[in-house]
């Protein structure tokens, strides 16, 4: 547990089992620290907090995400911008030297993998993109391209990116969407489109398949199609899905489906929404129970712990039953 009051964080994937956490707290600011959570079951176990950059001012964004096993990329928004690869063994990370980022990607980022020891990221100040590319925990960025002109001032709640395919982008940002297809380091944006209502306080985009875009923001979701680097709006809302009570909504993909995380007007209760799945249902129970106490449940992947089904075949949940 990290003392004080987190400012800005991000979370990136290092294996199955393991991540890591890039923080600023309230008191120090200007330092990025870390700490990395291995899983065992259901139980995780943090590092001792450690320090991955001290800049010269207060930290205002961070961003980061998963290269490969045990390899990553996060950025920051400080006195002066920066991007860090890093590389970890066991739970011992390695960081590489800081690069400047663009001038021009400024503000709130969001980052992503794009392809091989490749990696987007997105700023919500002036609208721009840069991509980098990996070496060990050496970076290389190219010049940054504009997304958009029409940015007014986006929180990091109002930014997301997602990697449809290699060298494919999509990049949400208050209510509009753009898309680009990369070629080494540059990106080439197709027509922004708006996707969302007048400037909401949320924005979360993810890939269903290569060119199926899922949107959510505060209100609600619909589906997007990508051809290329060009956004169709399908007009299909998702309300079923994501009910429009609920405020805001952040989208992970499991795999096999989208899943929703969303909070609504009551304080501190958020709800998880799994698509092809009733709201009632989250998964499949490991074990058998009463009410009231806890239960693993499996979410994704292949149940071996039940008897009595047919292999091959479709079930669905219908009340709390495989039928």
């Amino acid at each position: 547990q990290a003392t004080g009051v987190l400012s800005y964080f991000d979370i990136a994937k290092l294996d199955t089992d393991k991540f890591i956490i890039f923080y600023a707290r309230s008191t120090s600011s200007s330092v990025v620290r870390y700490k990395i959570g291995t899983v065992s079951g259901t139980t995780i176990t943090l590092t001792a907090e450690g320090t991955a950059f001290t800049s010269g001012s207060t930290v205002s964004s961070i961003t980061a995400c998963n290269v490969s096993t045990d390899k990553g990329f996060f950025a920051f928004t400080g006195s002066v911008d920066k991007a860090i690869a890093f590389t970890v063994s066991g739970t011992t990370p390695t960081f590489g030297t800081a690069l400047t980022i663009d001038a021009n990607v400024t503000g709130p980022k969001v980052s992503t993998l794009i392809g091989t020891d490749k990696v987007a990221l997105a700023g919500g100040g002036n609208g721009y993109c840069q991509i980098f590319t990996m070496s060990g925990t050496t970076l290389t960025g190219g010049t940054a391209i504009q997304y958009s002109s029409t940015l007014t001032t986006p929180t990091a709640q109002e930014m997301s990116i997602t990697s449809p395919a290699t060298d494919v982008l999509v990049i949400g940002y208050e209510d509009k969407s753009n898309a680009a297809t990369v070629s080494g380091t540059v990106p080439t944006f197709g027509t922004e489109i708006q996707d969302a209502g007048t400037n909401p306080a949320s924005k979360s985009v993810v890939a269903k398949s290569s060119s199926v875009i899922w949107v959510t923001y505060d209100g609600g979701a619909k589906i997007l199609t990508l051809s290329g680097n060009s956004l169709t709006d399908t007009s299909k809302e998702m309300a079923a899905f994501i009910p429009s009570s609920f405020q805001r909504s952040i989208l992970l993909n499991l795999g096999t489906y989208i899943a929703a995380i969303s909070a609504g007007t009551t304080a501190n209760v958020s709800y998880l929404y799994v698509e092809g799945m009733s709201n009632n249902t989250l998964g499949i129970a490991q074990t058998t129970v009463s009410k009231g106490d806890t239960v693993s449940v499996l979410l994704r992947g292949v149940d071996t712990n039940q008897t009595g089904l047919t292999a091959g075949r479709i079930y669905s949940a219908s009340n709390g039953v495989l039928v």
